[in-house]
């Protein structure tokens, strides 16, 4: 009995060998296919294994950026999720990304900001949509926007003098991550 364990469990390590990254026995392509034809339940369910599986989806950036418009605020967060867990292979969802900056829901606010910091897409559109969420009404949101800056560093140098205004901000974990982002953007020379 033990060893038959032992040998399903090499063979499904085995079969995502070669082959593309799967997540609860589904691989990429049929998240994406749920993604777009599934219903609500099953588009949250296909952004979150997405998500989940990280660079090895950026063959679905495509179907996550038009996620980012879904009536549904948790397929519109998880899309943001995963695009950020992707990463710079996901660079190409930027645009999108800085208009999920003004979604109404701050949770996919503060995951698009999150997203543009990982997918490290240094365009002027995402720094400047970056640098207007350190204005955003909510905290949790300001603070990522910083944290964001920062991972883009020198990249995101236009952003400075917002950077600079935020410091007036009393909140002392938004100052907190607007200084470190400042010593990452603008560093001493």
């Amino acid at each position: 009995m033990r060893t038959k364990a032992v040998v399903v469990m090499m063979l499904s390590a085995l079969s995502g060998c070669g082959g593309e990254a799967t997540f609860r026995g589904k691989n990429v392509s049929g998240w994406r296919e749920q993604l777009r034809e599934g219903d609500v339940d099953g588009r949250r369910q296909a952004a979150l294994a997405l998500w989940e599986i990280g660079p090895s989806a950026s063959a679905a950036v495509a179907d996550l950026v038009a996620c980012l418009k879904d009536t549904d605020v948790d397929v519109r967060l998880n899309a943001a999720g995963a695009l950020g867990s992707i990463g710079p292979k996901a660079a190409e969802a930027a645009p999108a990304l800085s208009e999920a900056l003004r979604d109404e829901n701050a949770g996919v606010r503060d995951t698009a900001a999150a997203a543009l910091g990982k997918v490290q897409a240094a365009d002027p559109e995402a720094i400047a949509a970056l640098a207007d969420a350190l204005k955003d009404k909510e905290p949790a949101v300001r603070i990522r926007a910083a944290y964001a800056l920062g991972e883009l560093g020198v990249e995101a140098a236009d952003a400075e003098p917002a950077l600079l205004e935020a410091l007036k901000d009393p909140d002392g974990q938004f100052h907190g991550a607007v200084v470190d982002a400042l010593s990452k953007v603008a560093p001493e020379e």
